[in-house]
């Protein structure tokens, strides 16, 4: 098992690996499911607690804002014309960043099933 663990193990985590694999005590399981479990909690911590039902309301709000500001800026006289880019330019970070949020949901989920896959494997 030890092999399984040596080239996943972060530099800052290196020296406690090695005693612990040094260790003729460490006979169990128990160690290495505790590691699993700590890093899965650590995993699905950083899971959305939003409803998904939710990110994709504040998406759609985005993008509406999005298309109201574009609609503003095609009809705002020279003016207003950079108020109204500002908004668009705000409306289209406020996509992008929840776009993000998306992704890193996403993320921590796949890194949660690769955990479970290397788990399952043993």
């Amino acid at each position: 098992m030890a092999n399984l663990w040596a080239g996943c193990v972060p530099d800052r985590m290196r020296v406690k690996f090695k005693k612990a694999l040094a260790d003729p005590d460490l006979t169990s399981l128990a160690s290495a499911l505790a590691l699993i479990d700590a890093r899965m909690l650590d995993v699905l911590s950083r899971v959305d607690t939003k409803e998904s039902g939710e990110g994709w309301k504040q998406v759609r709000e985005a993008i509406l804002g999005f298309k109201d500001a574009a609609e503003k800026t095609d009809a705002a006289s020279p003016a207003r014309l950079e108020a109204c880019l500002v908004n668009l330019d705000s409306s289209l970070n406020q996509i992008i960043a929840l776009a993000g949020d998306g992704l890193n949901d996403y993320a921590a989920w796949r890194e949660s099933r690769t955990c479970w896959k290397n788990v399952a494997s043993w």
